[in-house]
């Protein structure tokens, strides 16, 4: 038996017995953290190798504030690529030149677009606020930004106890689909706009 971990199966796939985090609930309360404190100049940078439940979860709050034009506000980038991140971030300075907020759906895509600023000399503590999504040790606990904690270690745990219950009793009738909670953390990062 095979229990997967944070794994987001294609359409096409066979069910599979899985553990995630709530990668919508992340999405949808971060967003909802930028809303609180003002902001509403809010652009998504998103690759395809990500969990499509975070995205719906930054659109629906987003929705839900009055800001129409989602889509339009997503650039979706490659991942791992400090040329890319620095492509996306000259269409956004060039669409969204008012931005105050850069939402990544990943802690590596922050560190991109980052770094990305920093080659540009776009000074991004004073200019945005960059936010990222799994709260990376050496990323999230350096970098003076809000992410989503996925809390990887509950969900090891959880994926080893369906495991071992698997071996012992069999696999079950039907595939298993679990969610672990997850939390905003370090908000406070998130200034609040006048």
């Amino acid at each position: 038996p095979v229990v997967y971990v944070d794994y987001e199966p294609r359409a096409d796939e066979p069910p599979l017995h899985m553990i995630t985090c709530n990668n919508y609930l992340g999405g949808h309360d971060m967003m909802k953290e930028f809303i609180a404190r003002g902001h509403r100049d809010i652009v998504i940078y998103f690759h395809h190798g990500l969990m499509s439940e975070r995205l719906r979860g930054f659109h629906d709050a987003m929705r839900e504030a009055g800001i129409a034009d989602v889509q339009e506000r997503t650039f979706c980038g490659v991942e791992h690529s400090d040329f890319d991140a620095k492509y996306i971030l000259k269409e956004i300075r060039k669409k969204y030149p008012a931005c105050t907020v850069i939402c990544t759906a990943s802690d590596n895509d922050l560190l991109h677009i980052v770094r990305a600023m920093k080659a540009m000399k776009i000074p991004w503590r004073e200019n945005f606020t960059v936010t990222g999504f799994g709260n990376v040790t050496g990323i999230s606990t350096v970098l003076p930004v809000a992410t989503v904690d996925q809390h990887p270690f509950r969900l090891g745990c959880r994926a080893a106890d369906l495991l071992i219950d698997m071996i012992e009793n069999g696999e079950p009738d039907t595939h298993l689909r679990e969610s672990i909670d997850v939390e905003v953390i370090n908000a406070h990062n998130i200034p609040v706009l006048r």
